[in-house]
């Protein structure tokens, strides 16, 4: 596989359904002193990063000559003033979601694009996790909040991507 295109597509968590990307918003909670809502037009006005990487899965395929744009996580979080007891960044789309340490967040995007056009639902839009070298289910689809937190928490990504690729379903 070589192409945007032959990415699989999952089904939104519990038939969530997100609003276009100009619609969209971000909540942002937790361990932090200014949470809120982030709309796509907030995002926009911060930095973007480009990543040039093959998308590989643990079920034994890749995708070569994907290139990711979005914001660093760790630009967001910085913005809107974590708490000192801040340590972890949950990132959540739906019941779906995983922590990073603040010290993971160096090489996590938070994208709207890729190959130069902007996600579609079927990829993520209207935010998708990339994290640089990360297990394929930590690009969490449909990302909808980002909560700080003291602790990890006993997140569910992996449970259920290991579930939706194992024979019988787990």
């Amino acid at each position: 596989m070589n192409r945007r295109d032959a990415l699989p597509v999952h089904p939104q968590p519990n038939g969530q359904q997100h609003p276009d990307g100009g619609s969209a918003a971000l909540r942002l909670s937790g361990l932090i002193a200014q949470p809120g809502m982030l709309s796509a037009a907030d995002l926009g006005t911060l930095p973007r990063v480009r990543l040039a990487e093959p998308f590989v899965c643990e079920e034994g395929w890749s995708v070569d000559g994907l290139v990711w744009e979005g914001i660093p996580l760790g630009e967001i979080v910085a913005r809107h003033s974590p708490l000192p007891e801040a340590h972890y960044l949950r990132i959540y789309a739906g019941d779906y979601w995983l922590a990073l340490s603040l010290t993971e967040l160096e090489g996590a995007l938070l994208c709207d694009r890729l190959n130069d056009a902007l996600l579609t639902p079927e990829h993520g839009a209207p935010w998708r996790l990339v994290l640089s070298g990360g297990a394929c289910f930590t690009s969490v689809k449909w990302v909808d909040h980002l909560e700080l937190a003291a602790e990890p928490g006993d997140a569910t990504a992996e449970r259920i991507a290991r579930r939706r690729i194992a024979p019988n379903g787990g």
